[in-house]
């Protein structure tokens, strides 16, 4: 009978998470291009080679966007492959085959619908059916996760493939999840930080023999995806060097013209490290606080959780600590090089909210700090709070086309000098190195300086913008090293660069200025203050 009433609670999960992403539908645009022809490519022709075919599908196809920034390799012979990992594509394209495009969005609902299910088996062991259904529901639905159902990315497969592992641990399950840790790896290569979570697992029951058998196990997971990548790429790392992105305005009508679109990808922006301490400080506080990524706001049930573990975690006993130690301590990890090895790039994406690197986030449910909790009801009311923000960021997600409209722009910009969650807007002070490609606001000084800023701009006569106190705005300007000196009503100001990148093809130069007034104030002219 209980197992009955526990398949009936899982079936329901599952069929109301796949008709919502079902109704929701699949969005087709950035990274998503990419992932979706390749999608298409294994299941129509059952390879990853951009040919004269492909090349046609590509006219054919009905984009939401056109195919620009998709990443492509070519090998010695002239021949063309895409260029991102495969085993989204691979478990993707069954999905493709059989259903079409509804299919990707039913495996995103699908996948979402078992961190659920897996979460909630997890707490099933502690609390109550009804408690523990609310907990796993409510922690994932009132996230950032949902805002990634209708996106053609591994984003909910690694989410899915996190909760997973954590659900075969509990259930001492350990070398199917170093092999599934393997497996992912190749995927991103950042998953193997879940061996953490599994070491600490199986140190904490003495048991060093199966953790060097584990280690075993996710080897040859690891290997089974470089062989795949091998296969369907001929390189053995999808993100290995070099590598090359189609831009254009049209979609390529021939393999010719496609060829000609294609432009070396610059690793500058790839292998961005910190440069300075005051931009990783700046970072740290943007990590946990920021308004379109910081964990804080878009994973808030999973910083409750936390809490709740912190809070308890001297009752908890010895074995389940070590396990729950062992999370945290690969969050911390995966923060860091988040911080540092993609310091102006960790938010995701044009659009995208909170921090979709942050993988780790299912095994932040920590379901072994609810045993013996009294009242977990409350726990779940403590997650409240946080559907202000997901309901938003699900809101605007779904209205993705609706972003670059002026008119959808002019209503929903105003108000953004603190966390507002009213925009899917890309921007920081700390993200210069995109800024050009935002749906921002733009004024053109002269020729090679851009001024952007997210708010609007007011153009007073002779070149004059009217800046609002608190309101970011970055310079953008191209081929020249120098500082900017800005005169104002309130005074004159000097600014240097936070950034300067050199395209390693054209060689052009763009140096990246960051400016935000305290107080309304006219900018008057902009000067160079050195050369």
């Amino acid at each position: 009978m209980k197992m009955a009433i526990e398949t009936r609670i899982i079936g329901i999960v599952l069929l109301l998470v796949i008709l919502f992403a079902a109704w929701a539908g699949p969005h087709i645009h950035g990274d998503s291009v990419s992932y979706y022809m390749m999608i298409s490519s294994l299941a129509k022709d059952g390879d990853l080679v951009l040919d004269h075919k492909e090349a046609q599908r590509w006219d054919k196809e009905k984009f939401e966007a056109v195919p620009v920034g998709v990443y492509v390799r070519m090998d010695a012979a002239g021949n063309m492959r895409y260029a991102k990992p495969v085993i989204y594509p691979v478990v993707a394209a069954f999905f493709f085959l059989i259903f079409g495009r509804l299919g990707l969005a039913g495996l995103n609902g699908l996948l979402l619908g078992l961190c659920i299910v897996f979460s909630y088996l997890g707490l099933r062991r502690y609390l109550g059916r009804r408690v523990s259904l609310l907990i796993a529901a409510g922690f994932f639905l009132f996230s950032f996760v949902p805002a990634y159902i209708s996106w053609v990315t591994p984003d909910i497969f690694l989410f899915f493939s996190c909760s997973l592992c954590i659900f075969l641990l509990s259930v001492n399950k350990p070398m199917a999840c170093a092999f599934i840790i393997g497996l992912i790896a190749g995927e991103k290569i950042t998953f193997l930080l879940m061996l953490i979570p599994l070491a600490g697992d199986l140190a904490a029951k003495n048991k060093i023999k199966q953790l060097l058998k584990a280690l075993g196990f996710c080897s040859f997971g690891l290997i089974l995806t470089i062989l795949l990548t091998r296969y369907c790429l001929k390189t053995f790392f999808a993100y290995s060097d070099p590598k090359y992105i189609l831009f254009g305005g049209a979609i390529p009508q021939s393999l010719e013209e496609l060829r000609l679109r294609l432009v070396l990808a610059p690793s500058e922006l790839a292998d961005m490290r910190f440069n300075s301490p005051q931009l990783f400080s700046s970072n740290i506080v943007n990590f946990f606080t920021g308004r379109f990524s910081g964990i804080l706001w878009y994973g808030f049930p999973a910083a409750v959780c936390i809490l709740i573990y912190l809070w308890r975690r001297k009752s908890v006993p010895r074995e389940q600590t070590s396990q729950g130690d062992s999370i945290l301590l690969t969050a911390v990890i995966l923060a860091v090089v988040l911080l540092v090895f993609r310091p102006l790039n960790y938010f995701g994406g044009i659009g995208f909210f909170g921090n979709r690197y942050f993988f780790i986030y299912p095994a932040l449910l920590l379901p072994a700090a609810f045993k013996g909790i009294k009242k977990p009801l409350l726990i779940f009311l403590f997650f409240l709070p946080a559907v202000l923000v997901s309901s938003q960021v699900l809101v605007n997600s779904l209205n993705l086309n609706n972003w670059h409209k002026s008119s959808w722009r002019g209503k929903n910009v105003d108000g953004l000098a603190a966390h507002g969650c009213t925009m899917p807007l890309r921007y920081a002070g700390l993200e210069v190195n995109a800024v050009e490609n935002l749906p921002l606001y733009s004024f053109k000084f002269f020729e090679g300086l851009t001024l952007y800023a997210p708010r609007g701009l007011k153009n007073g006569a002779d070149k004059q913008i009217f800046l609002e106190g608190g309101q970011e705005a970055v310079f953008v300007l191209k081929n020249k090293e120098a500082s900017l000196k800005l005169k104002t009503s309130a005074g004159e100001f000097v600014i240097r660069p936070v950034l300067v990148l050199a395209d390693k093809v054209s060689k052009e130069l763009r140096s990246f200025f960051y400016f935000k007034p305290g107080s309304d104030l006219k900018l008057i002219s902009v000067i160079f203050a050195d050369k």
